[in-house]
Protein backbone atom coordinates (compact mmCIF):
# COMPACT_ATOMS: atom_id res chain seq x y z
CA UNK A 1 0.00 0.00 0.00
CA UNK A 2 1.19 3.52 -0.80
CA UNK A 3 -0.36 6.12 1.49
CA UNK A 4 -1.03 9.51 -0.05
CA UNK A 5 -0.14 12.77 1.73
CA UNK A 6 -2.56 13.34 4.58
CA UNK A 7 -3.12 9.55 4.93
CA UNK A 8 -6.72 9.84 3.71
CA UNK A 9 -6.28 7.88 0.46
CA UNK A 10 -3.95 5.15 -0.80
CA UNK A 11 -2.95 3.17 -3.86
CA UNK A 12 -2.03 -0.47 -4.31
CA UNK A 13 1.72 -0.46 -5.03
CA UNK A 14 3.52 -3.30 -6.84
CA UNK A 15 7.31 -3.22 -7.32
CA UNK A 16 9.66 -5.48 -9.27
CA UNK A 17 13.40 -5.84 -8.75
CA UNK A 18 16.26 -7.31 -10.73
CA UNK A 19 18.19 -10.24 -9.29
CA UNK A 20 20.80 -7.87 -7.85
CA UNK A 21 18.17 -5.91 -5.90
CA UNK A 22 17.99 -2.88 -8.20
CA UNK A 23 14.58 -1.70 -9.52
CA UNK A 24 13.50 -3.30 -12.79
CA UNK A 25 12.87 -0.23 -14.94
CA UNK A 26 11.08 -2.30 -17.60
CA UNK A 27 8.20 -2.72 -15.14
CA UNK A 28 5.73 0.14 -14.73
CA UNK A 29 7.49 3.43 -14.04
CA UNK A 30 10.99 2.96 -12.61
CA UNK A 31 10.02 -0.52 -11.42
CA UNK A 32 6.78 0.52 -9.69
CA UNK A 33 3.07 0.28 -10.54
CA UNK A 34 0.50 2.19 -8.46
CA UNK A 35 -2.95 0.70 -9.01
CA UNK A 36 -5.97 2.83 -8.12
CA UNK A 37 -9.54 1.55 -8.14
CA UNK A 38 -10.99 3.25 -5.06
CA UNK A 39 -9.62 5.44 -2.28
CA UNK A 40 -8.30 2.77 0.13
CA UNK A 41 -6.23 -0.18 -1.11
CA UNK A 42 -4.46 -3.13 0.55
CA UNK A 43 -2.21 -5.64 -1.20
CA UNK A 44 -1.23 -8.90 0.50
CA UNK A 45 -0.53 -11.59 -2.12
CA UNK A 46 1.28 -11.81 -5.47
CA UNK A 47 1.65 -14.74 -7.88
CA UNK A 48 3.65 -14.66 -11.11
CA UNK A 49 2.12 -16.94 -13.74
CA UNK A 50 4.01 -19.08 -16.24
CA UNK A 51 3.36 -16.56 -19.03
CA UNK A 52 4.81 -13.73 -16.95
CA UNK A 53 1.48 -12.15 -16.05
CA UNK A 54 1.04 -11.15 -12.41
CA UNK A 55 -1.90 -11.79 -10.06
CA UNK A 56 -2.35 -9.48 -7.07
CA UNK A 57 -4.88 -9.90 -4.26
CA UNK A 58 -5.99 -7.86 -1.27
CA UNK A 59 -8.79 -5.39 -0.70
CA UNK A 60 -10.28 -2.06 -1.77
CA UNK A 61 -13.03 0.08 -0.28
CA UNK A 62 -16.59 -0.43 -1.44
CA UNK A 63 -19.34 2.13 -2.00
CA UNK A 64 -19.99 2.67 1.71
CA UNK A 65 -16.35 2.89 2.79
CA UNK A 66 -15.74 -0.63 4.09
CA UNK A 67 -13.54 -3.22 2.37
CA UNK A 68 -14.15 -5.87 -0.28
CA UNK A 69 -11.91 -8.53 -1.82
CA UNK A 70 -9.79 -7.47 -4.78
CA UNK A 71 -8.15 -9.67 -7.43
CA UNK A 72 -6.36 -8.13 -10.40
CA UNK A 73 -4.02 -9.23 -13.17
CA UNK A 74 -1.18 -7.26 -14.70
CA UNK A 75 0.73 -7.89 -17.88
CA UNK A 76 4.44 -8.66 -17.53
CA UNK A 77 5.31 -4.98 -18.07
CA UNK A 78 3.00 -3.85 -15.26
CA UNK A 79 0.12 -2.63 -17.40
CA UNK A 80 -3.39 -3.75 -16.52
CA UNK A 81 -4.52 -6.91 -18.32
CA UNK A 82 -7.95 -5.79 -19.54
CA UNK A 83 -8.74 -9.32 -20.77
CA UNK A 84 -8.99 -10.44 -17.13
CA UNK A 85 -12.41 -10.37 -15.44
CA UNK A 86 -14.02 -6.93 -15.78
CA UNK A 87 -11.38 -4.76 -17.38
CA UNK A 88 -8.47 -6.24 -15.42
CA UNK A 89 -9.87 -6.78 -11.93
CA UNK A 90 -12.53 -8.57 -9.94
CA UNK A 91 -14.27 -7.45 -6.74
CA UNK A 92 -16.20 -9.57 -4.24
CA UNK A 93 -18.21 -8.05 -1.39
CA UNK A 94 -19.70 -10.66 0.98
CA UNK A 95 -22.02 -8.23 2.76
CA UNK A 96 -21.97 -4.61 1.70
CA UNK A 97 -20.65 -2.45 4.53
CA UNK A 98 -18.55 -5.11 6.27
CA UNK A 99 -14.75 -5.47 6.29
CA UNK A 100 -13.66 -8.29 3.94
CA UNK A 101 -10.04 -8.92 2.91
CA UNK A 102 -8.02 -11.47 0.95
CA UNK A 103 -4.67 -12.30 2.58
CA UNK A 104 -3.16 -15.09 0.47
CA UNK A 105 -3.46 -16.78 -2.89
CA UNK A 106 -2.78 -20.14 -4.52
CA UNK A 107 -3.07 -21.03 -8.20
CA UNK A 108 -4.21 -24.55 -9.07
CA UNK A 109 -2.56 -26.55 -11.88
CA UNK A 110 -5.66 -25.92 -14.03
CA UNK A 111 -5.21 -22.17 -13.64
CA UNK A 112 -8.07 -21.58 -11.22
CA UNK A 113 -7.28 -19.06 -8.51
CA UNK A 114 -7.89 -19.55 -4.78
CA UNK A 115 -7.97 -16.59 -2.40
CA UNK A 116 -7.99 -17.05 1.38
CA UNK A 117 -8.91 -14.43 3.92
CA UNK A 118 -11.85 -13.21 5.95
CA UNK A 119 -15.46 -12.16 5.42
CA UNK A 120 -17.74 -10.66 8.06
CA UNK A 121 -21.20 -12.18 8.52
CA UNK A 122 -24.45 -10.49 9.50
CA UNK A 123 -23.63 -10.99 13.21
CA UNK A 124 -20.30 -9.17 12.74
CA UNK A 125 -18.33 -12.40 13.14
CA UNK A 126 -15.08 -12.56 11.19
CA UNK A 127 -15.24 -15.81 9.23
CA UNK A 128 -12.38 -17.80 7.60
CA UNK A 129 -13.16 -17.81 3.89
CA UNK A 130 -11.90 -19.07 0.52
CA UNK A 131 -13.14 -17.83 -2.86
CA UNK A 132 -12.25 -19.59 -6.09
CA UNK A 133 -12.05 -17.86 -9.45
CA UNK A 134 -11.71 -19.18 -12.98
CA UNK A 135 -8.45 -18.54 -14.78
CA UNK A 136 -10.03 -15.51 -16.47
CA UNK A 137 -11.09 -13.93 -13.18
CA UNK A 138 -14.75 -14.80 -12.61
CA UNK A 139 -16.19 -16.55 -9.56
CA UNK A 140 -16.18 -20.33 -9.95
CA UNK A 141 -19.76 -21.18 -9.02
CA UNK A 142 -18.93 -24.91 -8.82
CA UNK A 143 -16.82 -24.23 -5.70
CA UNK A 144 -18.40 -24.26 -2.25
CA UNK A 145 -21.60 -22.22 -2.28
CA UNK A 146 -21.60 -19.62 -5.00
CA UNK A 147 -17.81 -19.72 -5.25
CA UNK A 148 -17.25 -19.39 -1.49
CA UNK A 149 -16.12 -21.94 1.12
CA UNK A 150 -16.03 -21.10 4.84
CA UNK A 151 -15.41 -22.62 8.25
CA UNK A 152 -18.53 -22.13 10.41
CA UNK A 153 -17.85 -19.86 13.39
CA UNK A 154 -19.19 -19.37 16.92
CA UNK A 155 -17.24 -16.29 18.06
CA UNK A 156 -16.12 -13.05 16.45
CA UNK A 157 -12.37 -13.41 15.81
CA UNK A 158 -11.43 -15.85 13.02
CA UNK A 159 -9.62 -15.76 9.68
CA UNK A 160 -7.55 -17.60 7.10
CA UNK A 161 -4.04 -16.19 6.58
CA UNK A 162 -2.52 -18.72 4.17
CA UNK A 163 -3.48 -21.38 1.68
CA UNK A 164 -1.81 -24.24 -0.23
CA UNK A 165 -2.98 -26.87 -2.72
CA UNK A 166 -1.97 -30.52 -2.25
CA UNK A 167 -0.86 -32.68 -5.20
CA UNK A 168 -4.24 -34.49 -5.04
CA UNK A 169 -6.07 -31.16 -5.36
CA UNK A 170 -7.24 -30.86 -1.76
CA UNK A 171 -6.90 -27.42 -0.24
CA UNK A 172 -5.20 -26.65 3.08
CA UNK A 173 -5.63 -23.30 4.80
CA UNK A 174 -4.41 -21.95 8.11
CA UNK A 175 -5.07 -18.95 10.33
CA UNK A 176 -6.80 -18.60 13.69
CA UNK A 177 -10.15 -19.55 15.20
CA UNK A 178 -12.03 -18.50 18.32
CA UNK A 179 -14.16 -20.80 20.47
CA UNK A 180 -14.42 -18.33 23.35
CA UNK A 181 -14.47 -14.55 23.61
CA UNK A 182 -11.10 -12.79 23.21
CA UNK A 183 -9.02 -15.92 22.74
CA UNK A 184 -8.16 -17.99 19.71
CA UNK A 185 -6.02 -20.89 18.60
CA UNK A 186 -4.20 -22.04 15.48
CA UNK A 187 -6.66 -23.04 12.77
CA UNK A 188 -5.81 -25.67 10.15
CA UNK A 189 -8.54 -26.72 7.72
CA UNK A 190 -8.79 -28.95 4.67
CA UNK A 191 -11.31 -28.78 1.85
CA UNK A 192 -11.91 -31.15 -1.03
CA UNK A 193 -11.50 -29.98 -4.62
CA UNK A 194 -15.06 -28.63 -4.68
CA UNK A 195 -14.75 -26.50 -1.56
CA UNK A 196 -16.39 -28.84 0.95
CA UNK A 197 -14.71 -29.38 4.33
CA UNK A 198 -12.99 -32.77 4.34
CA UNK A 199 -14.65 -34.89 7.07
CA UNK A 200 -11.57 -37.15 7.28
CA UNK A 201 -9.47 -34.17 8.43
CA UNK A 202 -9.40 -33.06 12.06
CA UNK A 203 -12.92 -32.73 13.43
CA UNK A 204 -15.39 -32.01 10.67
CA UNK A 205 -12.67 -30.76 8.37
CA UNK A 206 -10.65 -28.51 10.65
CA UNK A 207 -8.48 -28.46 13.78
CA UNK A 208 -8.01 -25.71 16.36
CA UNK A 209 -4.96 -25.90 18.64
CA UNK A 210 -4.08 -23.45 21.45
CA UNK A 211 -0.43 -22.59 21.98
CA UNK A 212 1.06 -20.31 24.61
CA UNK A 213 -1.09 -18.31 27.00
CA UNK A 214 -3.59 -16.59 24.73
CA UNK A 215 -4.38 -15.58 21.15
CA UNK A 216 -2.32 -17.84 18.89
CA UNK A 217 -2.45 -17.23 15.16
CA UNK A 218 -0.67 -18.86 12.24
CA UNK A 219 0.52 -16.86 9.23
CA UNK A 220 3.01 -19.20 7.54
CA UNK A 221 2.10 -22.52 5.91
CA UNK A 222 4.15 -25.21 4.16
CA UNK A 223 3.39 -28.80 3.11
CA UNK A 224 6.00 -31.55 3.43
CA UNK A 225 6.54 -34.27 0.82
CA UNK A 226 5.00 -36.72 3.30
CA UNK A 227 1.83 -34.62 3.48
CA UNK A 228 2.44 -33.09 6.90
CA UNK A 229 1.51 -29.46 7.53
CA UNK A 230 4.01 -26.90 8.89
CA UNK A 231 2.63 -23.70 10.40
CA UNK A 232 4.37 -20.64 11.81
CA UNK A 233 3.04 -17.61 13.64
CA UNK A 234 2.86 -15.98 17.03
CA UNK A 235 1.16 -16.32 20.40
CA UNK A 236 1.03 -14.23 23.55
CA UNK A 237 2.70 -15.42 26.75
CA UNK A 238 1.85 -14.69 30.39
CA UNK A 239 3.57 -11.29 30.14
CA UNK A 240 1.42 -10.44 27.09
CA UNK A 241 4.50 -10.30 24.90
CA UNK A 242 4.73 -12.23 21.63
CA UNK A 243 6.40 -15.63 21.18
CA UNK A 244 7.09 -17.01 17.71
CA UNK A 245 6.11 -20.62 17.07
CA UNK A 246 6.59 -23.32 14.47
CA UNK A 247 4.32 -26.36 14.59
CA UNK A 248 3.53 -29.53 12.67
CA UNK A 249 0.27 -31.34 12.00
CA UNK A 250 -0.16 -34.71 10.35
CA UNK A 251 -1.89 -35.04 7.00
CA UNK A 252 -5.01 -36.03 8.94
CA UNK A 253 -5.06 -32.75 10.85
CA UNK A 254 -3.68 -34.01 14.17
CA UNK A 255 -0.98 -32.10 16.05
CA UNK A 256 2.26 -34.10 15.72
CA UNK A 257 3.64 -34.52 19.25
CA UNK A 258 6.99 -35.78 17.89
CA UNK A 259 7.75 -32.29 16.56
CA UNK A 260 9.44 -29.81 18.88
CA UNK A 261 7.80 -29.99 22.31
CA UNK A 262 4.40 -31.63 21.98
CA UNK A 263 3.96 -30.36 18.45
CA UNK A 264 5.37 -26.83 18.66
CA UNK A 265 8.71 -25.05 18.99
CA UNK A 266 8.64 -21.61 20.64
CA UNK A 267 11.11 -18.72 20.27
CA UNK A 268 10.93 -16.02 22.95
CA UNK A 269 14.35 -14.33 22.90
CA UNK A 270 12.86 -10.80 22.71
CA UNK A 271 9.59 -9.13 23.69
CA UNK A 272 8.09 -9.35 20.23
CA UNK A 273 8.79 -12.44 18.12
CA UNK A 274 6.49 -12.96 15.14
CA UNK A 275 6.67 -15.28 12.12
CA UNK A 276 4.83 -14.18 8.98
CA UNK A 277 5.94 -16.80 6.45
CA UNK A 278 7.69 -20.16 6.20
CA UNK A 279 8.88 -22.64 3.59
CA UNK A 280 10.84 -25.88 3.26
CA UNK A 281 14.24 -26.08 1.59
CA UNK A 282 15.50 -29.00 -0.52
CA UNK A 283 16.72 -30.79 2.62
CA UNK A 284 13.37 -30.52 4.37
CA UNK A 285 14.60 -27.86 6.79
CA UNK A 286 12.15 -25.14 7.77
CA UNK A 287 12.94 -21.50 7.00
CA UNK A 288 10.86 -18.90 8.78
CA UNK A 289 10.73 -15.13 8.21
CA UNK A 290 9.42 -12.47 10.55
CA UNK A 291 10.54 -9.93 13.13
CA UNK A 292 12.12 -9.77 16.60
CA UNK A 293 12.75 -6.96 19.06
CA UNK A 294 10.77 -4.67 21.33
CA UNK A 295 7.04 -4.15 21.51
CA UNK A 296 4.93 -1.29 20.20
CA UNK A 297 7.29 1.44 18.88
CA UNK A 298 10.56 -0.16 20.00
CA UNK A 299 13.23 -1.29 17.55
CA UNK A 300 12.62 -4.55 15.69
CA UNK A 301 14.78 -6.33 13.11
CA UNK A 302 14.29 -8.50 10.03
CA UNK A 303 14.61 -12.06 11.32
CA UNK A 304 15.12 -15.46 9.67
CA UNK A 305 15.05 -18.72 11.62
CA UNK A 306 16.00 -22.19 10.38
CA UNK A 307 14.81 -25.40 12.01
CA UNK A 308 15.56 -29.05 11.44
CA UNK A 309 12.71 -31.29 10.30
CA UNK A 310 12.04 -32.35 13.91
CA UNK A 311 11.56 -28.77 15.11
CA UNK A 312 14.94 -28.26 16.76
CA UNK A 313 16.99 -25.15 15.93
CA UNK A 314 19.47 -25.68 13.11
CA UNK A 315 22.69 -24.53 14.79
CA UNK A 316 24.58 -24.71 11.48
CA UNK A 317 22.63 -21.61 10.43
CA UNK A 318 24.35 -18.50 11.83
CA UNK A 319 25.61 -20.56 14.83
CA UNK A 320 22.32 -20.37 16.73
CA UNK A 321 19.66 -20.91 14.06
CA UNK A 322 18.69 -17.23 13.85
CA UNK A 323 19.83 -14.37 11.59
CA UNK A 324 18.77 -10.74 12.00
CA UNK A 325 19.32 -7.53 10.06
CA UNK A 326 18.53 -3.94 10.94
CA UNK A 327 17.47 -1.70 8.06
CA UNK A 328 16.37 1.76 9.20
CA UNK A 329 16.90 1.47 12.95
CA UNK A 330 13.25 1.29 13.96
CA UNK A 331 10.59 -1.29 13.11
CA UNK A 332 11.67 -3.76 10.40
CA UNK A 333 9.77 -6.94 9.52
CA UNK A 334 9.71 -9.70 6.94
CA UNK A 335 6.28 -10.47 5.49
CA UNK A 336 7.20 -12.94 2.74
CA UNK A 337 10.10 -15.23 1.84
CA UNK A 338 11.20 -17.19 -1.26
CA UNK A 339 14.14 -19.44 -2.10
CA UNK A 340 16.24 -18.83 -5.18
CA UNK A 341 17.53 -21.74 -7.25
CA UNK A 342 21.00 -21.20 -5.71
CA UNK A 343 19.58 -21.60 -2.19
CA UNK A 344 19.75 -17.94 -1.19
CA UNK A 345 16.69 -16.63 0.62
CA UNK A 346 14.95 -13.50 -0.66
CA UNK A 347 12.77 -11.70 1.87
CA UNK A 348 10.29 -8.86 1.43
CA UNK A 349 8.59 -6.68 3.98
CA UNK A 350 8.76 -3.21 5.42
CA UNK A 351 11.18 -0.96 7.26
CA UNK A 352 10.22 2.05 9.34
CA UNK A 353 12.43 5.08 9.99
CA UNK A 354 10.27 6.40 12.81
CA UNK A 355 7.98 8.38 10.52
CA UNK A 356 6.94 6.10 7.65
CA UNK A 357 7.15 2.58 6.27
CA UNK A 358 9.23 1.74 3.20
CA UNK A 359 9.43 -1.38 1.07
CA UNK A 360 12.39 -3.59 1.91
CA UNK A 361 13.74 -6.49 -0.15
CA UNK A 362 16.79 -8.29 1.21
CA UNK A 363 18.68 -11.51 0.58
CA UNK A 364 20.15 -13.89 3.14
CA UNK A 365 22.69 -16.66 2.70
CA UNK A 366 21.54 -20.11 3.75
CA UNK A 367 24.79 -22.04 3.30
CA UNK A 368 27.84 -21.95 5.52
CA UNK A 369 27.64 -20.70 9.07
CA UNK A 370 26.77 -17.01 8.74
CA UNK A 371 23.22 -16.99 7.52
CA UNK A 372 23.48 -13.22 7.13
CA UNK A 373 22.85 -10.86 4.25
CA UNK A 374 25.22 -11.47 1.38
CA UNK A 375 27.86 -8.92 2.34
CA UNK A 376 31.29 -9.75 3.79
CA UNK A 377 31.06 -10.57 7.49
CA UNK A 378 33.91 -10.49 9.96
CA UNK A 379 34.57 -11.67 13.49
CA UNK A 380 35.51 -9.90 16.71
CA UNK A 381 38.12 -11.42 19.01
CA UNK A 382 37.12 -12.53 22.52
CA UNK A 383 39.40 -12.99 25.51
CA UNK A 384 39.36 -14.95 27.64
CA UNK A 385 37.22 -17.66 26.08
CA UNK A 386 36.14 -19.63 28.11
CA UNK A 387 35.22 -16.85 30.53
CA UNK A 388 33.93 -17.13 34.08
CA UNK A 389 30.44 -15.92 35.04
CA UNK A 390 30.69 -12.68 36.97
CA UNK A 391 33.86 -11.54 35.19
CA UNK A 392 34.69 -9.19 32.30
CA UNK A 393 35.13 -10.27 28.68
CA UNK A 394 37.37 -8.25 26.37
CA UNK A 395 36.00 -7.72 22.85
CA UNK A 396 38.31 -6.53 20.07
CA UNK A 397 36.33 -5.23 17.11
CA UNK A 398 38.02 -5.55 13.70
CA UNK A 399 38.67 -2.49 11.54
CA UNK A 400 35.70 -1.69 9.31
CA UNK A 401 33.20 -3.68 11.39
CA UNK A 402 31.07 -0.62 12.11
CA UNK A 403 29.43 0.35 15.36
CA UNK A 404 27.92 -2.03 17.90
CA UNK A 405 26.58 -1.01 21.28
CA UNK A 406 24.96 -4.21 22.46
CA UNK A 407 25.45 -7.98 22.27
CA UNK A 408 22.81 -10.58 23.02
CA UNK A 409 23.88 -13.65 25.00
CA UNK A 410 21.87 -16.54 23.57
CA UNK A 411 21.82 -20.17 24.69
CA UNK A 412 21.98 -23.15 22.31
CA UNK A 413 18.17 -23.37 22.27
CA UNK A 414 17.99 -19.83 20.87
CA UNK A 415 16.73 -18.24 24.11
CA UNK A 416 17.93 -14.79 25.07
CA UNK A 417 19.84 -15.02 28.35
CA UNK A 418 21.04 -11.42 28.72
CA UNK A 419 21.54 -8.14 26.90
CA UNK A 420 25.19 -7.10 27.33
CA UNK A 421 26.07 -3.44 26.66
CA UNK A 422 29.53 -2.98 25.16
CA UNK A 423 31.38 -0.69 27.58
CA UNK A 424 34.19 1.59 26.42
CA UNK A 425 33.86 -0.11 23.01
CA UNK A 426 35.80 -3.08 24.38
CA UNK A 427 34.30 -4.85 27.43
CA UNK A 428 31.29 -6.97 28.31
CA UNK A 429 30.31 -7.81 31.90
CA UNK A 430 29.16 -11.44 32.12
CA UNK A 431 26.41 -11.72 34.75
CA UNK A 432 27.27 -13.87 37.75
CA UNK A 433 23.91 -15.64 37.39
CA UNK A 434 24.72 -17.18 34.00
CA UNK A 435 24.80 -20.98 34.15
CA UNK A 436 28.06 -22.48 32.78
CA UNK A 437 27.72 -23.82 29.25
CA UNK A 438 27.99 -23.00 25.56
CA UNK A 439 26.49 -19.72 24.30
CA UNK A 440 26.38 -17.43 21.28
CA UNK A 441 27.20 -13.71 21.44
CA UNK A 442 25.08 -11.98 18.82
CA UNK A 443 25.80 -8.34 17.84
CA UNK A 444 22.66 -6.19 17.82
CA UNK A 445 22.05 -4.03 14.75
CA UNK A 446 25.29 -4.88 12.94
CA UNK A 447 25.25 -7.27 9.96
CA UNK A 448 29.00 -6.91 9.35
CA UNK A 449 29.89 -8.84 12.50
CA UNK A 450 29.41 -12.59 12.79
CA UNK A 451 27.87 -14.07 15.94
CA UNK A 452 30.53 -15.60 18.17
CA UNK A 453 30.74 -18.85 20.11
CA UNK A 454 31.38 -18.32 23.82
CA UNK A 455 31.96 -20.81 26.63
CA UNK A 456 31.13 -19.71 30.16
Amino acid sequence: TRLDPGFLTSALRIARYNTDGTPDNSFGTNGIVDYVLGTAHFGYAVEVLADGKILVAGGVNDGVGSLQWLLLRLNADGSSDISFALGGSQLVDYIDGNEDLAYEMAVQPDGKILLAGVVVDSLQRYTPAIYRFTDNGFLDMSFGVGGLAIVPVVEAENEFSNIKVRPDGKIVATGHYSNVFNDWGVLVAQFDTNGVLDPAFGTGGYTVEPIGYIQAEAYGLALTSAGDIIVAGTTKDLNITFDMFVGRFTGAGVLDASFGTNGFTLYDATDENIAYDCLLDADGKILVGGTTGGTFFDNRDLTVWRYNADGTSDLSFNLDGVATAEVLGFMDEINGIALQADGKLVVAGKANNGNENDFVVARFLTTGSTGLIGSPATSALLAPNPVAAGSTLHVELPIGAGMVRMFELVDVAGRLVADLPLMSSAFLDIPATVVPGKYVLRPVGNVLLKPLSLVI
